[in-house]
């Protein structure tokens, strides 16, 4: 019997109606929140599956991983609706804007990227000195935080695409972000 993959990367959807996990097996798994039943398995890369993120209306999933793409997943057929390439390392991690419209993805490039949902690519953010492995838009939606191995958090304002402030003097990879709900 084959061993159990490794969850990376997990998170939940609107309402917590459903929860996903990226897996060091290229798998995404899409299971039910509140029993855990597996409603849905993607086999959406060969090699590690290494973020996920629900669109806010949990129509859309989307996918970084260590092939360097972010792909673009339907939830309820589980069909690829878009492919996003672009970044030269691992993507790290992604994330929805609040209205759903633009999505974000960090690199180990060094890069965050900002594309339309469409899969058309709008900008890259360059301002870490290593790696780039967290990232989340304000509620305000007008801003974006990224966290990196360089251990420094930057606010970016999305419409100038420029660097608001850089938080430094963590002693590690800044590897997480959450952002509170009144931003």
């Amino acid at each position: 019997m084959m061993s159990p993959a490794r969850v990376i990367w997990l998170v939940g959807g609107e309402g917590g109606a459903a929860r996903v996990a990226a897996r060091e097996d290229g798998r995404i798994s899409l299971r039910t929140a509140v029993d855990g039943k597996l409603v849905r398995e993607i086999a959406a890369f060969e090699d590690v599956a290494a973020s996920v993120a629900f669109s806010p209306d949990s129509k859309l999933l989307a996918s970084g991983s260590f092939e360097r793409v972010i792909k673009i997943w339907n939830v309820d057929s589980g069909e690829l609706v878009t492919l996003l390439a672009g970044h030269e390392n691992w993507v790290f991690s992604v994330a929805f804007s609040p209205d759903g419209k633009l999505l974000a993805s960090a690199s180990n490039d060094k890069t965050v990227k900002l594309w339309n949902v469409d899969g058309k690519e709008l900008a890259t953010l360059n301002g870490h000195a290593s790696g780039v492995r967290a990232i989340a838009f304000l509620p305000d939606g007008k801003h974006l935080v990224t966290g990196s191995s360089d251990r420094t958090a930057i606010v970016w304002n999305i419409e100038t695409r420029q660097q608001v402030a850089s938080l430094k003097g963590h002693s590690a990879a800044v590897r997480d972000i959450a952002c509170s709900s009144d931003g």
